[in-house]
């Protein structure tokens, strides 16, 4: 009986063993191969977006108050590119999201001239775009310098 003990206690030990070895993520070698990685992805799609904004000001010459809820439904392309090489890794893309945006919502607001108590009801046409670069430069296996630029804008 003492002996089977023995061998469960050699047999859980090898288990551990096995699935730890087993559950290392990514082997970390001295290989220095040149290895190279290129990627292009293009995405599109329908976004649907809803967003609730409140703002409030209040002050002792006056008080401003906003309520909107706005929902829009754009449709949304998306140009990616990736590039990874031994020592440096660069990403750009760009995106592009437009449609119609809907909204209600009411504004307050008062000073010592008067009182605007008001519905809105925004609606419209709605486009964004953007453009982003990331590069990566390895010194090392520890150092590595970032950049990264990224850009967008709305009408």
């Amino acid at each position: 009986m003492h002996q089977l003990f023995r061998y469960i206690k050699v047999f859980y030990f090898l288990l551990i063993l096995v699935i730890s070895y087993t559950a290392t993520a990514q082997e970390i070698t001295n290989n220095q191969q040149n290895q190279i990685y290129i990627k292009q992805e293009i995405n599109t799609g329908l976004l649907f977006k809803f967003s609730a904004e409140e703002e409030e000001l209040l002050t002792d010459e006056s008080f401003f108050r906003m309520k909107q809820n706005i929902s829009s439904l754009n449709i949304m392309l998306e140009s990616r590119n990736m590039l990874f090489l031994p020592s440096r890794q660069e990403q750009w893309g760009a995106n592009l999201l437009i449609g119609p945006f809907l909204g209600n919502g009411e504004i307050a607001d008062s000073s010592g001239i008067g009182f605007i108590d008001t519905n809105s009801t925004p609606a419209g046409f709605r486009g964004e775009a953007g453009l982003n670069y990331t590069s990566r430069f390895y010194w090392n296996n520890n150092t590595y310098t970032l950049l990264d630029v990224s850009g967008w804008g709305g009408v």
